[in-house]
């Protein structure tokens, strides 16, 4: 039988009683445990307002930090996004981690980054999950490429309010060829959901405005 589940951002449409093994909530999360012909998996359940979670997840890898893999599905005629989750996964927060590792720090400043460049809003802290041993975006929610900024204290504590810190990571991350790196970010978006690939021209336009 072929598998359902490939974590890529697609509609995989209605769950069968066959995938669903139980429920449970945990922490204020719904949670769902899963089976494809056989393989399990765990994911976090929540309602579906547009498809900017799934875009957004897939974008990752290409940015240099870790996805969570992500579907759109129907539960009992109620349309939802699945979010995998593995073993190790928190909200972070600086206090959740005794000690940050000069590679969890290097994963902080990358998301900021991402979350900056994709014009997601509500770029804070919080904004960010532990996962699998590395830090990571989680909510995804809304982009507003006008009210995208990081917010000045996060911007303070993690770049120390210096814009060259973003642009060398940036520089990292796009190479010297923008846009090879723009027809990346279309071909996914594309895939996923074409209804917005207008955005890949903005964030084209911010990735070239900090390299100016």
């Amino acid at each position: 039988m072929e598998k359902i589940f490939h974590w890529d951002g697609s509609h995989i449409g209605k769950l069968s009683n066959n995938n669903i093994i139980e429920y449970k909530n945990y922490d204020n999360l719904e949670i769902i445990f899963l089976n494809d012909s056989g393989e399990k998996y765990t994911a976090i359940i929540t309602k579906y307002t547009n498809s900017i979670a799934l875009v957004i997840d897939e974008l990752k890898p290409l940015f240099g930090i870790e996805k969570f893999g992500r579907h759109s599905c129907y539960i009992n005629k109620s349309k939802k996004i699945l979010t995998l989750i593995k073993n190790n996964y928190k909200p972070f927060t600086p206090d959740s981690i005794i000690s940050l590792k000069s590679s969890l720090r290097n994963d902080i400043r990358q998301s900021y980054v991402f979350r900056y460049i994709t014009g997601l809003t509500y770029n804070i802290d919080k904004s960010l999950w532990y996962v699998n041993g590395k830090i990571t975006s989680y909510y995804e929610n809304k982009i507003d490429f006008n009210k995208s900024d990081i917010t000045k204290t996060c911007f303070n504590k993690w770049f120390l309010d210096d814009w060259n810190d973003v642009v060398k990571i940036l520089k990292k991350i796009v190479g010297k060829n923008i846009m090879f790196f723009k027809f990346k970010i279309d071909e996914i978006i594309l895939r996923v959901d074409k209804n917005y690939i207008q955005n890949s021209n903005e964030m084209i336009k911010r990735i070239e405005q900090l390299f100016i």
